[in-house]
């Protein structure tokens, strides 16, 4: 019993040693400072720090930026004494612990996303843009092109397709893959380049783009000029900052009139076009 005993006292012992820290001190100052005008209540951060959103004493929700810029704010009603963010940024948990309830909220956050000069299908004044970030090497930007299709026969006057490039860094032929598509573009053969590339997505490569430019009829030497012209380039290289700046995390990512869409089935586009189009329609009345 004794040697038991004595085991676990040189167990918690080490296991003291072991775990305790190994600092001196800790230093500490003040990174930014959110100032209101109004009592905070609670404070929650949503993934990767891109959101604090703040509840005050006024029954609102407080949208600040990581740079401490108020972006929005939003009534929900002063019942409410905790705030805390689920598993995605747009959804918030709201507790009341007066009514014994838990509000989700989920937030639509839009974006503004420059297009001028990209590739697009569709009607250029169409009231509902639907803009694809993508990758040529991505197996499930592939299989979105076919539904993409859909949509364009589906609403030839009233969507706008728009392509924006997002190379992935893990996929070695993606940016010579975007590269190539835009070059396509100056011979107007964007659209059957792109197809092409998405046909043969898990194969490219010089001699794959090779046989591309030969079943499009390109011109190769004006091909050649244009896939080290600065100015492609710089446009693969925009696209991918645009997107970063939509906060996109992956591939493909689409948004609809500015609204990030997580489900990319058919009938989810059709939902959200159809809701866009009823919106448009009320607006010119």
């Amino acid at each position: 019993m004794k040697s038991k005993l004595l085991m676990l006292v040189i167990t918690i012992s080490i296991f003291s040693v072991v775990s305790s820290p190994s600092f001196a001190e800790v230093e500490w100052s003040v990174q930014s400072r959110l100032q209101m005008d109004t009592t905070p209540v609670d404070v929650a951060i949503s993934l990767y720090d891109k959101w604090v959103f703040v509840l005050n004493d006024k029954g609102q929700i407080l949208c600040f930026s990581k740079d401490g810029d108020l972006k929005e704010k939003i009534q929900v009603g002063n019942q409410f004494d905790q705030i805390r963010v689920g598993p995605r940024d747009n959804l918030l948990f709201l507790t009341s612990s007066k009514n014994k309830t838990v509000d989700i909220i989920e937030l639509d956050f839009i974006y503004k996303i420059n297009t001028a000069g990209s590739p697009f299908k569709g009607s250029f004044n169409a009231p509902v843009v639907i803009i694809v970030f993508t990758d040529f090497e991505c197996s499930y930007c592939a299989q979105l092109v076919p539904i993409l299709d859909q949509v364009h026969k589906q609403y030839p006057k009233e969507v706008k397709i728009v392509f924006k490039n997002y190379p992935l860094q893990s996929h070695r032929f993606a940016m010579n893959a975007a590269i190539a598509a835009l070059a396509a573009e100056s011979q107007g053969k964007f659209w059957e380049f792109h197809d092409l590339l998405f046909k043969n997505y898990n194969q490219l490569n010089d001699k794959k783009v090779e046989e591309i430019i030969n079943k499009t009829g390109i011109n190769k030497q004006e091909f050649e000029k244009k896939i080290h012209d600065p100015q492609i380039i710089q446009k693969v290289q925009q696209d991918y900052i645009d997107g970063t700046n939509a906060d996109i995390r992956g591939t493909p990512s689409v948004f609809i009139n500015g609204k990030l869409i997580r489900n990319l089935s058919m009938e989810e586009f059709r939902n959200v076009i159809d809701k866009d189009l009823k919106k448009a329609r009320k607006s010119i009345k």
